[in-house]
């Protein structure tokens, strides 16, 4: 497995994307880098959905090529077999230590911006999304838009800051960067360590410096999923709880580790989840029954419902980490040997089709009429 540049070639020239080269475009305009899959010739305000999708990897590496093959699959699905006008815009956000918080956040507004100010494609069309830590970087935008962070500034020549849009796709989102909650535990069957994770965390918010060695990065990429899943320290520990978010007051260090604008798992308020989180279902969480972050998504999930917002779900039971995104492309990870309906590789292709396909009617579009794969079943991709 290989991250950053060199996983998204290898992806490029799979057999997955023979004779689909073309739907893959890399670009940089106005300040925003990122990469469209879409059928050519295409334009994107005249597509009914267009997915606005931020990869994970603990912002630390760039995980997105590993998904290459998955969003694929899912753009051929919706185009080709339920005729959806549908293409999918993965960005190119900067990463840490050299990044730090808030910086992933201006990027994501101004390619928010830049995708319905200078493109033109209405926020009733656009579904955003992301995958660990761009789950995290998705729902923390997604508060920030509901009600905006003081230190999120972005150039005023990209225009008005748009409404929400109009769904969210949540791929085992890292909403508690510090859990200890038993699902912790589960490292020996998860691709994440909680040093790894928690290292990583402390790296996007710059205070790397303030914990015990065990944390320090090594250089060794195969140490970056193997470190111990050592114990927080205390003094670490009492430091992060000392610290109280209060709307408006400026954070830094260990203090954003209280804000909902870095853990979205601190948001106690149901009526800041309401007008963040798209409702009736609009709202999609994924994640793997055998993952670290389970029980940490689980209580998220539960909070959303709590707050009126008819979340959605899809649950692999004998699954890891980004299972959704992952099955398609890395060898093996959809065999659990169990029989169940979800026990093969395009699985989440259709199931993830079937929850986006109505969008294309709520962007005020009419149907085509066009035959869709049923869900549950496998389509020819």
């Amino acid at each position: 497995m290989v991250f950053g540049e060199r996983d998204y070639q290898d992806a490029y020239n799979s057999n997955t994307f023979k004779g689909y080269q073309d739907w893959l475009q890399n670009v940089s305009d106005c300040g925003v880098a990122g990469r469209w899959i879409a059928p050519p010739g295409t334009n994107r305000a005249g597509d009914d959905v267009v997915l606005f999708y931020l990869h994970g990897g603990a912002y630390v590496i760039d995980s997105g090529g590993l998904q290459l093959h998955y969003w694929l699959k899912l753009a051929r699905e919706m185009n080709e077999m339920r005729g959806v006008k549908f293409s999918i815009f993965l960005l190119d956000y900067e990463l840490a230590p050299e990044f730090k918080w808030p910086s992933q956040l201006i990027e994501t507004q101004a390619a928010y911006q830049y995708l319905v100010n200078h493109l033109s494609i209405d926020p009733s069309k656009i579904v955003l999304g992301g995958d660990s830590a761009g789950g995290n970087l998705a729902m923390t935008f997604l508060l920030h838009l509901a009600r905006p962070c003081k230190q999120v500034t972005v150039i005023e020549w990209l225009g008005p800051v748009p409404g929400r849009p109009a769904g969210a796709f949540l791929v085992s989102p890292w909403v508690d960067m510090m859990s200890e909650r038993p699902s912790r535990c589960s490292t020996n069957y998860d691709m994440l360590s909680n040093t790894w994770t928690r290292r990583s965390a402390l790296e996007y918010i710059g205070s790397l410096h303030a914990v015990s060695a065990v944390y320090e990065p090594s250089w060794s990429p195969f140490q970056w999923f193997t470190t111990p899943n050592g114990p927080l320290p205390e003094s670490f520990k009492q430091a992060a709880q000392a610290s109280r978010f209060v709307p408006g007051k400026e954070l830094k260090g260990l203090e954003l580790l209280a804000s909902p604008y870095v853990q979205p798992i601190k948001c106690e308020d149901n009526s800041w989840l309401r007008e963040a989180f798209p409702d009736e279902g609009r709202t999609m969480i994924t994640w793997g029954g055998k993952e670290i972050f389970r029980d940490d998504i689980e209580v998220q999930f539960e909070q959303l419902q709590a707050a009126g917002v008819a979340a959605k779900k899809l649950v692999k039971p004998l699954a890891g980490h980004i299972w959704t995104t992952a099955d398609a492309g890395l060898a093996g990870y959809y065999k659990t040997h169990s029989g169940a309906p979800w026990d093969y590789q395009d699985y989440a292709v259709i199931a993830v089709a079937d929850w986006l396909e109505p969008f294309k009617l709520r962007s005020g579009k009419k149907k085509t009429g066009q035959g869709s794969a049923s869900s549950g079943k496998q389509s020819k991709i």
